[in-house]
């Protein structure tokens, strides 16, 4: 009986049912919106690789959907990216990016088509290298002041970039350390300078070294007579009594060092019998740091003639 009723007017019946799937068609077409959008790829390397460059950098999609979707769609969020995950050599490679690739895609609208589907790539080994680090100094300190020494800590840092950068570099070298002007040591915490033009550097250790400049004064020579400090046992004559003494030492603690200076006989210098010895400088009494900064250029006459007091 049921059957009966379903073959009746069973043409009717199909041509109803293709009528109604031709409106619902219809309307459910009714309201999708076709657009093209310009948004950001995205590339992630190989390990131990980088990516120099990629063209293009953004790529064209065509994206459907009904027009309620439409309207909540922000492209700003869309982006594409490749994975290079699977590539193990250097070199310049040439991906596809397919609609698959395509992310943050609101449900309900469709990445057709990926306009310009084409990128390029250029990829390259990255190396790490630990590098002796080089102060870079600027400006001079003030008159009458001399650097004395630079010293950097720690003496060795780690870069990490292209193999084509990398590997030729002999040392790095800091941000300059200004001085100009300066009259005492200067220590300043500096970054170190990736080398000029170099990009995707970076170090792994930590890029800030610190610097010590060792400023000190220029030496001065002055002249002064110094009475000669007579043995401690024994009465004798000398002649001359006094000798002239000619030192290097920074200006401001010439003061300290003729204060402190004295000029000695040798141990054997008394005897029974006149003679010519030596007399020496004794700088014994100043502090080690001045003692390291002067010098004894001359003593005139350099040897003085003793003899037994009578």
């Amino acid at each position: 009986m049921m059957l009966e009723l379903l073959r009746r007017n069973i043409v009717l019946k199909l041509f109803a049912l293709l009528l109604a799937f031709l409106i619902w068609a219809n309307v459910a077409g009714r309201g999708q919106q076709i657009r093209n959008l310009a948004i950001p790829l995205d590339v992630t390397p190989p390990t131990d690789m980088l990516v120099l460059e990629f063209e293009p950098q953004d790529v064209r999609i065509r994206v459907r959907g009904f027009e309620a979707q439409m309207e909540r769609l922000v492209p700003e969020r869309l982006y594409a990216r490749i994975d290079l995950a699977a590539i193990d050599t250097p070199g310049e490679h040439r991906l596809v990016v397919t609609p698959q690739d395509v992310y943050n895609v609101p449900r309900g609208i469709i990445v057709e088509e990926v306009l310009n589907n084409e990128v390029i790539v250029r990829l390259e080994r990255r190396v790490e290298r630990t590098l002796r680090v080089q102060p870079e100094i600027k400006g001079e300190p003030a008159e009458g002041f001399r650097v004395e020494g630079v010293t950097v800590d720690p003496l060795v840092v780690a870069i990490r970039g292209p193999e084509s950068v990398v590997a030729p570099l002999v040392d790095l070298r800091t941000r300059p350390v200004d001085i100009a002007g300066e009259a005492e040591d200067v220590r300043a915490a500096v970054k170190v300078a990736p080398p000029p033009g170099a990009k995707l550097i970076d170090f792994p250790q930590g890029d800030v070294v610190r610097v010590t400049v060792r400023i000190v004064e220029e030496p001065r020579e002055a002249s002064w007579e110094v009475e000669i400090t007579p043995p401690a046992a024994g009465h004798v004559t000398l002649r001359p009594a006094k000798v002239t003494v000619t030192v290097s030492a920074p200006p401001s603690r010439l003061a300290e060092v003729r204060d402190t200076l004295t000029v000695r006989l040798p141990e054997d210098a008394v005897s029974s019998r006149p003679k010519s010895v030596p007399v020496t400088a004794d700088l014994g009494t100043l502090d080690e740091a001045l003692r390291a900064r002067v010098e004894v250029i001359r003593i005139e006459p350099a040897t003085v003639r003793v003899s037994p007091a009578r």
